[in-house]
């Protein structure tokens, strides 16, 4: 009983804190985006600054608000790496298989942005978000607005009275969150013990 009660706790921690855009959490795959929109139009970018770790995909689709950028993280190079620096590794057939994996499985959500057919009102953001936020320039001179702790950032206009994009970087609070629900196990556990078992 006390299990089912610490896992109740953890679902609504991460509910309450959680800053997600749709349908979107931490910790999701390509897979998990393709069944949860099943109807969107997808279209992979290939931005200057990625890697090959990098995955660049925009969603849009009736139902959708301008369009939603998505960058995942590609977990095929680093299972290449190891299974080339240890061939003779127990765990070699697992290595393969994660680094031979399709998209569905070895994409991983990073961030999500958000691009509204219309800006946003920076103050609806300042209630929603609140009042703890800092301003800055980014590296291209457009005035940003960012709520760290939430994992929230809004690219304002030149006059910084409406966000053209608002992008949601999950924490690391969240990640550990979803990493509990979903596996049912502490992600800082060495040896993967579940919670609750002896």
């Amino acid at each position: 009983m006390k299990v089912i009660w610490f896992f109740l706790f953890l679902l609504l921690s991460a509910l309450a804190n959680a800053e997600i855009f749709g349908k979107i959490r931490p910790l999701d795959k390509y897979g998990d985006i393709l069944k949860k929109y099943p109807n969107a139009e997808l279209e992979r970018l290939e931005p200057a600054w990625a890697t090959e770790k990098d995955a660049l995909m925009v969603m849009r689709g009736v139902g959708i608000s301008g369009a939603i950028v998505i960058k995942y993280e590609d977990s095929r190079p680093m299972f290449r790496e190891l299974a080339e620096k240890n061939p003779d590794s127990p765990s070699i057939a697992i290595f393969n298989h994660a680094a031979n994996a399709e998209d569905e499985e070895a994409l991983e959500v990073q961030w999500v942005r958000w691009m509204p057919d219309e800006g946003v009102n920076v103050k609806k953001l300042i209630s929603k978000f609140g009042k703890k936020y800092e301003k800055y320039y980014d590296d291209e001179m457009r005035p940003v607005i960012k709520w760290a702790d939430r994992g929230v950032a809004a690219y304002m206009s030149e006059d910084e009275l409406s966000a053209h994009a608002i992008e949601y970087a999950f924490t690391k609070r969240e990640r550990d969150s979803e990493f509990r629900l979903k596996y049912k196990t502490d992600p800082y556990n060495s040896k993967l013990k579940k919670i609750g078992s002896s």
